[in-house]
């Protein structure tokens, strides 16, 4: 595996890469979820280009930043485990500097989200459209557990370059709770409270084939109330299609799912986010 730390030498490199790349951007702490987007990376392009950086400009919190879990050593094995081709590992400096071109994630990136972290999908969208001009990869996976996130890059950022952005199912843990980098700072009591999330949204995806005019939002609302140490921040049922934009469907790329069901919730002072798809 090759490491490029400056991002001349990845630009130069890359330029000259005649090969069919997939990239996939990582914060690290690296998790099954990652590997099953790097395993899917491995399907699409035949040059696989993965990335490490905390991104800052994401975080509304800054204790938030301060506390996520750092373990380069860690990922760099994990990263040359699965055959990742380039790692770029670049230093925040060169990344963050006066001639970073922000985008705006618009009125999009300000709902569901966006209205409890303000400005992160401004980061998030800022710095993968940095990665995307430098890199140019021909494919780019995200995971489906950051709904929001993946709608807003295909939406906004893939019009903007020559990418198609490929969706990835979330990896859950045996309990049903989503991977999370965040996970490595729940103890099992609170790994256990968190799975109730999906364990709810699982009952309820059972009980709309039984009864498709179910109200999704009182169910689920039943559902948690039992639960005193999940705290729920919302949740929302919306059509895929407030997402779409600049002649992108958001449920072509999700194979005609058009409704989605997103909860967010905090287990001790841990905010977790999940959603599962329906037709």
């Amino acid at each position: 595996m090759k490491i490029i730390r400056s991002q001349n030498e990845i630009m130069s490199y890359c330029n000259e890469l005649k090969l069919k790349t997939s990239f996939v951007p990582t914060m690290g702490s690296l998790h099954d979820g990652h590997i099953r987007l790097l395993e899917e990376g491995k399907k699409y392009g035949n040059y696989l280009i993965s990335s490490l950086f905390i991104n800052p400009l994401q975080f509304n919190n800054q204790e938030d930043l301060a506390n996520y879990p750092k373990n380069y050593n860690e990922d760099i094995k994990i990263f040359e485990k699965y055959d990742v081709d380039l790692l770029y590992f670049p230093d925040e400096k060169e990344i963050i500097n006066s001639n970073l071109k922000k985008i705006n994630s618009g009125n999009q990136g300000k709902i569901l989200e966006g209205k409890h972290r303000p400005g992160h999908f401004d980061g998030v969208l800022t710095i993968v459209n940095k990665f995307f001009e430098i890199i140019k990869p021909n494919y780019a996976l995200f995971g489906i557990k950051d709904f929001q996130q993946l709608c807003l890059i295909y939406t906004k950022l893939s019009p903007l370059h020559s990418t198609t952005i490929i969706p990835v199912e979330t990896i859950r843990e045996p309990s049903g709770l989503a991977l999370s980098s965040r996970n490595k700072l729940l103890n099992d009591d609170q790994k256990l409270t968190a799975s109730k999330i999906y364990e709810g949204l699982k009952l309820l995806e059972k009980n709309i084939k039984e009864d498709p005019k179910i109200n999704c939002i009182s169910f689920l609302e039943n559902f948690y109330k039992d639960y005193n140490s999940l705290e729920i921040e919302y949740i929302s049922l919306e059509n895929t299609s407030i997402f779409d934009e600049n002649e992108r469907f958001i449920s072509k790329l999700l194979h005609n799912k058009n409704r989605v069901i997103m909860v967010a919730a905090k287990v001790g002072n841990i905010r977790l986010i999940d959603n599962i798809l329906i037709s």
